[in-house]
């Protein structure tokens, strides 16, 4: 049964800041964030009788968004320089590999956490100085379980795997080299962790 208006309403209220959070990883302008925020929720809306309300709202209308602010940056030409973002350009389809997995949350000491506060202030300035198109290919991938990620996007894209992986490891390394001329080493988990928290917004959730 499709959602219906007062449903549809209640969702809308609640999740309409973490798409705005998605878009503004993305596009890193206000004003396109809230533009995209609105259009992402008026598609929802339009395609509301293809959503399963069996399943969480959340990887659905994410799903969304990542295909509008893909949309966004092609209308803005800022993705001219850069193509390989294309080889994910489906990726806004694959709303199943979105909130997949259950992510476990790691054991930290005191001196740890005050580590990983730094990292994460680090990861955010490092963060917006990604091309669009890496901060697109991070977003689309499942960290908690990343290689499963890349096996479902080359299925459900139909692009060949070592593309794909070569897409989000440069991406990867790029944020990776940014943190370390920052002066942070983070090692392989923390790393995960850190690209794992910036892909999911509070107010995550099912649709009941």
């Amino acid at each position: 049964m499709p959602l219906d208006a007062h449903s549809f309403e209640e969702l809308h209220r609640r999740y309409r800041k973490s798409v705005w959070l998605v878009c503004r990883k993305i596009l890193l302008r206000d004003e396109e964030a809230e533009d995209a925020t609105q259009l992402t929720m008026v598609k929802a809306w339009v395609k509301r009788e293809q959503f399963d309300p069996s399943r969480p709202f959340w990887p659905w209308v994410k799903a969304i968004a990542l295909k509008t602010c893909l949309d966004v940056l092609r209308s803005a030409n800022r993705l001219k320089e850069d193509p390989g973002v294309e080889l994910l350009s489906d990726c806004g389809d694959t709303e199943a590999l979105l909130g997949k997995t259950q992510v476990h949350e790691p054991s930290y000491s005191p001196f740890d956490v005050a580590e990983m506060s730094e990292m994460k202030q680090a990861f955010a300035k490092c963060w917006v100085k990604l091309r669009e198109s890496h901060r697109f290919a991070l977003l689309c991938v499942d960290w908690s379980d990343w290689r499963h990620s890349w096996r479902y996007l080359s299925q459900t894209t139909s692009k060949d795997l070592a593309a794909i992986r070569m897409t989000v490891i440069r991406a990867g390394r790029a944020l990776l080299r940014c943190m370390r001329e920052a002066g942070y080493e983070p090692d392989p988990s923390d790393f995960l962790a850190l690209l794992e928290d910036n892909k999911t917004p509070d107010n995550q959730g099912s649709a009941r």
